[in-house]
């Protein structure tokens, strides 16, 4: 197993991404639980939520407060949705999330007792996708915008309202309808999670999360294959995929292809491709 990322400023004046990467899947104390934790973080109006979130989110994760807390499905759930809740409530104490942002994708990697499940916990419009066995891209959340049917069905029940202003769907000026902080769009812009469940087959290559900064410009397979490409390249070349960030190379080719935004990438591969 194998993990990279990167964080690109872009043609942004500044870079209000952050991600956060844990690997405690080897731990020996047996206070903590044996999972890998990874974060991206897209903040917007500023960095402050965003890194916010990168100090505080994960933590609640990685101390073992249930002995059962990701071997019961029920549990969970209801535990990521009580630290969210948490954390945006901690966010209300500050100033500064009245008008900033942002969004959240956890992908909590469990191999506990050989059960190797992969948890997706995501609000807002980050994205994650993994590329199975067969090498398609199968996306295991779901972008939060105001203009998806089920977001549009939960804005119009509590009043809200979203406008087109041309090129995108709002709500005020935002052009997704769940984050962190935007305490002055709340309720219509929610910090309230998606949760996925997925078990890793032993064939399952790698992971992708990526901020939409990255898949504004590509689609889901595209990003897979060109991954795969790289891990292809560097089979040939005798270079182990350790040597080469490909991380960075698919955040960069995305900056090539036409995108604006800051592009912030996590990969962690499964297997050695090489």
């Amino acid at each position: 197993m194998h993990v990279q990322s990167v964080s690109l400023q872009g043609l942004r004046e500044s870079n209000e991404d952050e991600h956060d990467i844990v690997l405690n899947m080897d731990t020996e104390n047996k206070d903590n639980n044996k999972i890998n934790i990874y974060g991206v973080f897209d903040g917007h109006g500023g960095s402050h939520v965003s890194t916010f979130l990168k100090s505080n989110l994960t933590k609640y994760f990685v101390k073992k407060n249930k002995h059962d807390l990701f071997n019961n499905n029920k549990i969970t759930i209801k535990y990521i949705r009580k630290v969210f809740d948490h954390v945006q409530n901690k966010l209300k104490k500050e100033k500064f999330a009245e008008h900033e942002g942002s969004t959240a994708l956890l992908a909590i990697h469990n191999m506990e007792l050989k059960k190797n499940n992969l948890w997706v916990a995501n609000t807002g419009d980050s994205r994650c996708v993994i590329c199975n066995k067969y090498n398609i891209a199968v996306q295991l959340s779901k972008d939060h915008k105001p203009n998806n049917f089920e977001e549009r069905s939960r804005i119009h029940g509590l009043n809200g309202k979203i406008s087109f202003d041309g090129s995108d769907w709002r709500i005020k000026d935002l052009s997704l309808s769940r984050a962190f902080g935007d305490l002055d769009a709340t309720p219509f812009v929610t910090h309230k999670p998606q949760i996925f469940k997925y078990k890793i087959s032993s064939r399952d290559k790698f992971l992708i999360l990526a901020c939409d900064g990255l898949w504004d410009v590509l689609s889901n397979q595209e990003a897979v294959n060109f991954v795969l490409e790289c891990c292809n390249f560097g089979k040939q070349n005798n270079t182990k995929i350790s040597d080469i960030n490909i991380a960075d190379k698919l955040a960069n080719f995305a900056l090539k292809s036409g995108s604006t935004d800051n592009i912030t990438v996590v990969i962690q591969f499964f297997e050695n491709l090489n």
